[in-house]
């Protein structure tokens, strides 16, 4: 038993590599697609290229090496950039299965680890040109060198470790600082046993604090004018419901089971109830992102605490399937290899039904990985359609993602329209410009914005992307083709 436990992780990561190998190809989605932008700067100036609140500096730094080392022995270039990702989200995987298995114990690390590697979120996030997989990676790394150095001097390795590992993490995106103190928070009962564990716990608790001050220190004006563009999420509620929704579903065999079992460690261990209660703590601690942020986040900037969250899981789990039920311990593997078979199948229509159509770009099955996100059709129906005129793409229909196809097929990027923090919002549209975006409800608050008045008619309806343009209408007086 002990030889099949050393090989969990290593085998959790191989079941993340072989399904997330479709996805190397898929179309560069919104963010992606300006990930990809800045790599044509020079390697220097992307810490500064921070207009908005979207280039993950340290993944897009790394992302720039790899592309260059790639470029000598691949032409496929998309495949290979995203594999980066991969490598980052495979030892992300590795690294939690190796904690879990090692603490607490075969069963739990096993449930955990192999439900991490087999959802969608992270599969997702391996293949992505963003750095939500390495943000995964340092946060966890961190907590792992902060666990190592409570139990070590002061001046230790792991302290340069944990303070390297923070840096990292808040490089890549400012709100890791979150996952970091929650991190943190796991080790504060140790801050009753001496002076000595109360001041180092405030050595964990301040260094990720340090550390993003100083890696922004040279931008920080730009991160506070990034910050006021008030980019987010849909609602307050919508958001944190995505989050939790997504990660109870994901994890729901365990955490059927985790209840029950923290319910009794606390009423068998009383020293473990301060522990308890640092994890409750660390559970609804994104929800303090709503007292700093000034607009409801993306439910993804939250994938870093999936780390901590399962060392929860699995510490709450370790009573039932170390104890000696065994129908406790064959209900829980059970359930769990169950999921492990049939969430992916599940996982669309329940992201459907929690949380509406996945343009909203929700956490469980983001639009990137949807077969109907398929900008490519769009942008060969707008070719077709075009005529004189120019065409306007709905922020919510995925502007870049559009545009990166039809410069790339020769159209004038002067005819695209969209609104861009550099340049402003469009101020106004002409009757034979094509309209992009999302759907009837989109396009109806596109045609009270612009005041459109007429007949609008749908040219094209085979994905995400529809397109309206103002009926018996075509630039060049020919019939309008259909789809």
């Amino acid at each position: 038993m002990l030889k099949w436990k050393k090989w969990i992780p290593a085998a959790a990561a191989v079941i993340l590599l072989l399904s997330s190998v479709p996805f190397l190809g898929r179309l560069p989605w919104f963010d992606e697609v300006l990930t990809i932008g800045w790599l044509r700067f020079d390697f220097l100036r992307i810490p500064f290229l921070y207009n908005i609140p979207n280039n993950h500096i340290v993944y897009t730094m790394m992302l720039w090496i790899w592309s260059e080392c790639s470029a000598w022995f691949s032409a496929d270039t998309l495949p290979v950039m995203r594999s980066l990702s991969l490598l980052g989200g495979c030892t992300a995987v590795w690294l939690i299965g190796r904690h879990l298995t090692a603490r607490f114990g075969l069963l739990s690390g096993l449930c955990c680890t192999f439900l991490l590697a087999v959802s969608g979120t992270m599969s997702l996030f391996s293949t992505a040109l963003r750095g939500y997989a390495f943000a995964l990676l340092f946060c966890f790394a961190a907590f792992l060198a902060a666990e190592r150095w409570k139990v070590r001097g002061l001046a230790d390795r792991y302290g340069a470790l944990y303070f390297l590992f923070c840096y990292l993490a808040v490089g890549v995106m400012p709100t890791d600082l979150f996952a970091l103190e929650a991190g943190a928070l796991f080790f504060l009962p140790r801050i009753f046993r001496s002076r000595r564990e109360l001041f180092r716990w405030i050595l964990l608790a301040g260094i990720p604090v340090v550390s993003l001050l100083l890696f922004y220190a040279p931008i920080f004006g730009k991160l506070l004018k990034a910050s006021r563009l008030r980019e987010g999420w849909f609602s307050w509620e919508g958001a944190y419901w995505n989050f939790y929704g997504t990660w109870a579903f994901l994890f729901l065999p365990v955490l059927v089971f985790a209840i029950p079992g923290a319910v009794m460690l606390w009423k068998s261990h009383r020293e473990l109830r301060l522990r308890l209660l640092c994890c409750l703590l660390i559970l609804v601690l994104p929800l303090l992102l709503a007292a700093v942020a000034q607009v409801p986040p993306f439910p993804r900037v939250f994938f870093p605490f999936f780390g901590i969250y399962l060392v929860i899981l699995a510490f709450w789990l370790s009573p039932l399937t170390h104890g000696k039920n065994l129908f406790l311990r064959s209900a829980v593997m059970l359930f769990s290899l169950l999921w492990v078979v049939l969430a992916g199948s599940m996982t669309p229509h329940v992201s459907q039904k929690m949380f509406g159509e996945p343009r909203k770009d929700d956490l469980l099955h983001s639009y990137p990985v949807c077969a109907e996100f398929r900008p490519d059709w769009t942008a060969q129906a707008i070719r077709k359609l075009i005529g004189d005129g120019a065409v306007f793409v709905d922020f919510d229909a995925d502007p870049p993602s559009l545009s990166m196809l039809l410069v790339a097929g020769g159209f004038p990027e002067e005819r695209i329209l969209y609104d861009r923090p550099d340049f402003g919002p469009v101020m106004r549209l002409e009757p034979s410009d094509l309209i992009v975006c999302g759907g009837k409800e989109a396009f109806e608050r596109i045609r009270k914005r612009f005041s459109l008045e007429g007949e609008y008619q749908l040219l094209f309806d085979e994905g995400m992307q529809k397109i309206y343009r103002k009926k018996n209408l075509s630039a060049s007086g020919e019939q309008i083709p259909s789809f």
